[in-house]
């Protein structure tokens, strides 16, 4: 009998936050398991859900959102704050009685549940420093790499969005749980229109060195086209020729101007999958990304490749791309096929198949080790 048949699995108690990613990957999955009828708790923590955010699962009645106003393990002195939310989530526990404990952090995984636990690790501090700025975390770090160590061992099973990921757990953590990776996906189908228009598209967190907003930024002036930048944040107060800052978007506007946008370029330093990437090959844009080792795992030969650190490339690589509408049309078509490899089906499909061999796991009935398990 498979883990499938054998455990039945009614709720998932799920962290969350409305910083990056996160939430919209949470609330994908959230929809998924709607339809295997998966009640979902998401237990907010950081900065307040806005209401648009809310509204992405108003229309899920599997959904229950618990908002608290703790500070994620990664911001300044969180310690107390994240000692308290810990002693919090285990009364939750007690109150919902999940059979799987979902942790979109590291921390809290070294705590004592009952249900097993998984940790999934969209970003991380040492990998960011690593590749952003190539060092180490600084000593006044210290205690968050010693609780994220703690949580990556304690946890039932760790899930990466790229194996460029896992192997950066590796790399600043050493031994971690039995681990898998898992891509992230989006339901939303190609949205292609012969109406493009001639303007480069660029988004994410403005003051993020990982995104490295500001590279295109100092090609902007040179560039034919102008460049629109959509994310919150700006560039410390400068203002740049040919460069127009379009703040933090609701998600249909960005949808919006993404399928408008015959360009998308993001020459990122550090990014462990990047669902923006995805959901503007969906759209029709032609790629030009940073050549980091999670981006070329991902898009392979469907994007152009610059690297971060070289401003001739990155300008030279963009021009070419609107000088050349056959060039431009040839990786927009490459693009938008990859995507269809991301979707929220087979993400979610692959979760559930670990949560399985985790409950098979926890209750010693394995028809092999966890390792034999995972997707």
């Amino acid at each position: 009998m498979s883990t499938t048949e054998k455990y039945s699995l009614n709720r998932v108690l799920m962290t969350v936050d409305a910083v990056g990613g996160v939430w919209t990957y949470s609330c994908e999955l959230a929809r998924q398991f709607k339809k295997k009828n998966i009640q979902v708790v998401f237990v907010q923590m950081g900065p307040q859900l806005d209401e648009t955010q809310k509204m992405m699962v108003g229309d899920l009645d599997n959904v229950e959102i618990i908002e608290s106003k703790y500070k994620l393990e990664w911001m300044d002195d969180p310690w107390s704050h994240v000692d308290e939310a810990g002693e919090w989530l285990l009364e939750l526990e007690i109150l919902f009685h999940p059979d799987i404990v979902h942790l979109n952090g590291f921390a809290h995984a070294a705590m004592a549940w009952h249900a097993p636990v998984l940790v999934v690790a969209h970003s991380c501090v040492c990998s960011w420093y690593d590749h952003v700025l190539n060092s180490q975390i600084p000593v006044s770090m210290k205690e968050y790499k010693k609780r994220v160590s703690e949580g990556l061992q304690c946890a039932e099973c760790v899930v990466a969005p790229s194996n460029a990921m896992l192997q950066s757990l590796y790399k600043h953590y050493g031994q971690i749980a039995p681990s898998t990776v898992i891509y992230n996906g989006n339901r939303k189908k190609s949205t292609v229109t012969s109406l493009k228009e001639t303007f480069v598209l660029t988004c994410g967190r403005i003051w993020d060195d990982a995104k490295n907003i500001v590279a295109i930024a100092n090609v902007a002036s040179e560039l034919q086209w102008s460049v629109y930048a959509a994310g919150e944040g700006n560039l410390e107060g400068r203002e740049y020729d040919n460069f127009k800052m379009l703040g933090k978007l609701a998600s249909p506007a960005l949808e919006s101007l993404m399928v408008k946008a015959p360009i998308f370029a993001l020459p990122s330093k550090y990014e462990p999958f990047g669902l923006s990437i995805l959901e503007a090959a969906r759209s029709g844009c032609a790629l030009v990304l940073g050549d980091i080792p999670s981006l070329r795992e991902i898009w392979q030969d469907a994007a152009l490749f610059v690297n971060p650190n070289d401003r001739g490339e990155i300008r030279d690589t963009i021009q070419e791309c609107i000088r050349k509408p056959s060039l431009r049309n040839e990786y927009a078509k490459r693009a938008r096929k990859r995507s269809e490899n991301f979707n929220s089906e087979t993400m979610s499909e692959n979760y559930l198949r670990v949560y399985q061999a985790m409950m098979a796991h926890k209750s010693n009935i394995q028809c092999g080790n966890m390792m034999n398990l995972l997707p």
